[in-house]
């Protein structure tokens, strides 16, 4: 049961981020995923999203 709220609130963040960024004449909406959260990108890409290329850092 949690579980399944937890994805109902996930939708509805989304969702709500999509329409603000609608309403304020966005072209498009983007999102930062670590490369280690598999099992997150297949939700993003069920909402759209897709993948295009990747974020490089260095830390000192």
């Amino acid at each position: 049961m949690f579980l399944y709220l937890l994805n109902e609130v996930e939708h509805i963040l989304m969702a709500y981020a999509e329409q603000l960024a609608k309403e304020h004449n966005c072209i498009g909406t983007w999102l930062v995923s670590g490369m280690n959260r598999k099992e997150a990108h297949p939700f993003y890409e069920k909402l759209g999203y897709e993948v295009n290329g990747y974020r490089f850092v260095k830390h000192f």
